[in-house]
């Protein structure tokens, strides 16, 4: 804890003095506090100038500093790695402390980060491929095909589904795999999943006009209910992308909107 308190302590001096020094040449500067680790021995924080933003990374334990632009505030750190995501860039990166080496991964869409297991969920979006990996990049599993997916709330399990609607279930901890075909779908689209539990999931897809709702196991599927998108007579319209979609107490709520009749 001394440790970690001296080296916050140390970022406030640090931005104390770049911005008294740079004064004179009428750049702004400012330093951000990310993340550090728990030992004090690495630190991640933000250097935002008037035009542009770095993530600095510094190794206090091997006196190394790195620094990545683009970075979300999506990131890993501990004693072993960084790992960061670009999103503008879609590229994702990986410091190995030890070997002081930076590994690029592109094209990445989405990542995610199971901190139990130490694995990372990358989504290739262009190559429908869904890349399951070690902290230090080894392959776990590849999925192909994937077009949308979803990670459990205790991020043990994943749900991936291909365009033609085939689902896999991975068990990220077990490192099992099944899959079935979703029944009743055709010119329907998944668009968003809400688990209840960790083996049970609502699947929402729709049409041009309605909206299907299944639950989803490993071994079952049940289609829950079907309905129109637009309402005329309640003059309103389901949201389709499903942004406010919510389990409350075993219903499917949905967002809607009013619709105007511009007549």
């Amino acid at each position: 804890m001394e440790n970690s308190s001296k080296l916050i302590l140390f970022l406030l001096l640090l931005f104390a003095c770049n911005v008294s020094g740079q004064q004179d040449h009428k750049i702004s500067e400012q330093l951000i506090n990310h993340k550090i680790t728990s030992s004090g021995g690495k630190v991640a924080f933000f250097k935002n100038y008037s035009t542009n933003v770095e993530l600095i990374i510094r190794d206090l334990k091997r006196k190394k500093e790195y620094s990545l632009k683009g970075i979300s505030g999506q990131t890993v750190l501990n004693e072993e790695v960084f790992i960061g995501w670009n999103p503008a860039a879609k590229k994702l990166y990986r410091i190995i402390f030890k070997s002081g080496k930076i590994d690029s991964v592109n094209n990445v869409s989405d990542f995610h980060w199971n901190e139990k297991l130490n694995l990372t969920v990358s989504h290739h979006k262009n190559e429908q491929k869904l890349l399951v990996s070690t902290a230090y990049g080894d392959t776990v599993k590849v999925l192909e095909g994937v077009k949308f997916y979803s990670v459990s709330q205790n991020a043990d399990k994943l749900l991936a589904v291909s365009a033609d609607n085939g689902i896999t279930w991975y068990d990220m901890a077990k490192r099992k795999v099944s899959q079935q075909q979703a029944e009743y779908l055709d010119n329907y689209t998944l668009k968003r999943i809400l688990w209840s539990g960790t083996d049970s999931v609502y699947a929402l897809y729709n049409s041009k006009s309605e909206i299907t709702v299944l639950n989803l196991t490993e071994h079952s599927q049940r289609k829950v209910g079907a309905f129109n998108i637009v309402h005329p007579e309640k003059a309103v319209e389901v949201d389709t992308l499903f942004t406010k979609a919510r389990l409350i107490d075993g219903y499917v709520a949905l967002g809607a909107k009013v619709t105007v009749d511009r007549k």
